[in-house]
């Protein structure tokens, strides 16, 4: 199984659209314009799915899809015939961009307020499915396979994440691909990460990350697992 993991250094959040006051509703909408202006933004559409959010996230959007497409070129599969599984989808940004493109995708997330937000969000694709689940759970109950598992800033939120990613690796049809976005965890943001969640994030004041990766620990776990690097 091919395997594809990312590093990020950022600490960010998801902005609900309805949850803005309208100014700075106006503002966003103002500086997503700017940005999908320049080189690297534009001519992708898609990204329209990541409007409310920050300027890394339209940075792995840009990342994951590349190597989606690339995969499917590799494996000269057509991406109506390709399916993923966005494994912790939040509110759904990855998943949506990626069914606009054609390819049928399951989001599966634990946070109702999240799926919801997506559900709503997606209306109009007939190619996406959202649903309230716990990933590990989700795919040993449905019995489920996909050409492409995403994990994308979700490992560090999970107890377990070596058996989440022994069950993935079992869910991939072979020649799947599984591709990986963590934080570094020795990185400044994750080091400070309380006390920045104390000034910024007043409802969630704790820093919600779990694990800490390294580029080695990571790396060592996803072989382990199976898979190839």
């Amino acid at each position: 199984m091919r395997l594809k993991f990312f590093y990020t250094l950022d600490f960010e959040a998801e902005i609900v659209e309805g949850t803005l006051d309208p100014q700075t509703a106006r503002q966003l909408i103002v500086w997503f314009t700017e940005a999908t202006r320049r080189y690297e933004f534009k001519d992708r559409p898609y990204l329209q799915h990541a409007r409310f959010t920050s300027y890394y996230k339209l940075k792995k959007l840009l990342k994951v899809v590349e190597e989606v497409e690339n995969y499917i070129k590799d494996q000269c599969l057509e991406r109506t015939q390709v399916t993923i599984l966005d494994a912790g989808c939040g509110f759904g940004i990855y998943a949506s961009a990626l069914a606009s493109l054609g390819y049928s995708v399951k989001g599966v997330d634990i946070w109702e307020e999240g799926i919801r937000v997506a559900k709503e969000k997606a209306k109009g694709f007939w190619n996406v499915e959202f649903e309230v689940a716990e990933a590990k759970e989700y795919l040993e109950s449905s019995g489920q396979h996909f050409n492409i598992v995403l994990a994308l800033d979700v490992l560090e939120h999970m107890r377990a994440p070596f058996e989440f990613c022994k069950t993935a690796y079992r869910a991939l049809r072979s020649p799947g691909l599984f591709l990986v976005i963590v934080p570094d965890g020795l990185g400044e943001v994750e080091l400070f990460a309380e006390s920045f969640c104390r000034r910024f994030h007043k409802s969630s004041p704790r820093n919600p990350h779990i694990q800490r990766f390294t580029l080695g620990t990571i790396r060592r776990m996803l072989i382990e697992v199976g898979f190839d690097y």
